[in-house]
């Protein structure tokens, strides 16, 4: 279930495997964010840009990843 704040962003609970996520969406401008609730690792930082999708990170893939390390390794 995806949630609408007055803010544009719209933020929804997942799940990666066995990992809990947040997805915050911000249609508006064609942003997505992934993060995970372990350690609050970015997973992945996706805007589209003339309809193509470009991720802006190199994050974990896969629910083992965010286990066997101690924080993301994304940063801005």
């Amino acid at each position: 279930m995806t949630a609408w704040h007055a803010t544009g962003f719209g933020t929804e609970r997942s799940m990666l495997g066995n990992q809990p996520i947040v997805v915050l969406t911000d249609a508006a401008r064609q942003r997505r964010l992934r993060i995970a609730l372990h350690g609050a690792v970015v997973l992945d930082f996706e805007v589209d840009l003339d309809g193509v999708s470009h991720d802006f990170s190199a994050g974990y893939r896969e629910a083992a990843d965010i286990v066997a390390r101690p924080g993301s390794r994304y940063a801005i």
